[in-house]
């Protein structure tokens, strides 16, 4: 698979997470994942590198588990504030690496717990909607912050908003953008399960 032809700058910010108490102090990303010998972040690591061999690839977050990626890092931007502080260092770093004055910089959020996102649907983020300010998936009412698009200066301006009137949930981010949702089938909204018990690791069904 080969990465579309505009020029859009893309960032994949790899959100790396908390504690994973729930999981028994296990980084979530660094379990192995179904049928094979990757772990769950390496294999999103390929999946994104087959899919946009022209991105970038940071981890949002730091944690000494997931060192052997050998991926740069951000720190949140501020940190105490939860997701958000990731997201704004996210986007800020976007928009620093961007190549082309005025090319529309873009940021793609993907958790680092999600053993079943394919080829295609990564595709379909990307691709899909390429005039939207964001795009992500809407489950249940809820759009899902860590498999989602962004322009970056656009959602830039909408989370330092957000940041202002302490409205730390993405959820106001994405809603403050008119997030366009993106369509999924069962099986789409089965590969992104991720992975916060024990008892989720295990195939989908």
């Amino acid at each position: 698979m080969t990465d579309p032809e505009p020029s859009a700058d893309v960032v994949v910010g790899l959100f790396i997470g908390g504690a994973s108490r729930r999981m028994g102090g296990q980084a979530k990303g660094m379990l192995p994942a179904p049928g094979g010998s990757e772990t769950v972040s390496a294999r999103l690591i390929r999946i994104v590198q087959d899919t946009l061999p022209r991105a970038s690839i940071v981890l949002v977050g730091k944690h000494s588990n997931y060192d052997s990626l050998q991926l740069p890092s951000l720190t949140d931007r501020p940190p105490g504030i939860g997701p958000l502080g990731g997201l704004l260092a996210l986007l800020h770093h976007t928009l620093d690496q961007a190549t082309e004055p005025g090319s529309p910089a873009v940021a793609l959020a993907l958790a680092c717990d999600m053993p079943y996102v394919s080829h295609e649907l990564l595709h379909r983020l990307n691709d899909e909607s390429p005039d939207a300010a964001a795009l992500a998936p809407c489950v249940d009412g809820r759009y899902q912050p860590f498999f989602a698009r962004y322009k970056a200066s656009l959602a830039l301006r909408a989370a330092e908003s957000c940041q202002a009137k302490q409205l730390h949930s993405l959820q106001h981010v994405l809603r403050s953008l008119d997030t366009e949702a993106l369509s999924l089938d069962e099986s789409e909204t089965l590969q992104l399960r991720d992975w916060d018990r024990p008892e989720d690791v295990q195939g989908p069904s």
